[in-house]
C-alpha cells in the first residue's frame, strides 16, 4: 500500500494564515484600547485612555 504524501502549504496558504493572524492581533489590540478606559483603576489613567473612546 503506498503511503500517502503530504503536500507542503503553498505560498499563498502561508501568507493568508499570517494575514489573519496579524488582522486579528490588530483587532485585539484595538478592543484592548477601546475596553481600558472602562477598566482601569487609576483615574489619571482613565483619563489618559478616554482620549482613544468612540
Amino acid at each position: 500500500m503506498p503511503t500517502p504524501q503530504r503536500r507542503s502549504a503553498s505560498p499563498a496558504d502561508k501568507a493568508d494564515k499570517e494575514l489573519l493572524f496579524k488582522g486579528v492581533t490588530c483587532a485585539l489590540i484595538g478592543l484592548v484600547v477601546l475596553v481600558a478606559p472602562y477598566v482601569a483603576r487609576s483615574p489619571s489613567v482613565q483619563d489618559m485612555m478616554a482620549r482613544s473612546a468612540l
